[in-house]
């Protein structure tokens, strides 16, 4: 029985370092396990900062080719309503010409017949 009991003993004793070795492997293992989470939570924060830089850089840069866009069409209204002007201005010339054409034209019929005027009074 006391051989019985001892070897029950070393048994236990055997059982309970066993159980202490897997406990340490186990404190080892829920180490290692709370640092890769850590350091995939550093990752996951860093991946996620460098993505939010991205997005307010992209915010900014569309800011800026939304008010481009904005400048280029005010630039070509503008172009748009100086053409506009440009013509008006063309087709008033043209008038202008023409009534001046007109009046040249008037004028020499005068001058002509004032010609012919003279002409008779020098030939009486």
């Amino acid at each position: 029985d006391a051989r019985a009991a001892v070897n029950s003993v070393a048994g236990l004793k055997e059982q309970l370092e066993a159980s202490r070795r897997q406990l340490e492997d186990a404190r080892v293992f829920a180490e290692q396990c709370t640092k890769a989470k850590e350091a995939t939570l550093s990752e996951l924060q860093s991946e996620m900062n460098t993505k939010q830089q991205i997005a307010v850089q992209l915010a900014e840069e569309q800011k800026a080719a939304s008010a481009a866009n904005s400048r280029a069409k005010a630039s070509e209204l503008g172009l748009q309503e100086r053409r506009e002007k440009w013509k008006e201005q063309q087709e008033r010339l043209r008038a202008d010409v023409a009534q001046t054409l007109l009046q040249v034209s008037a004028l020499e019929g005068q001058l002509a017949q004032q010609r012919n005027e003279m002409q008779e009074e020098v030939a009486k």
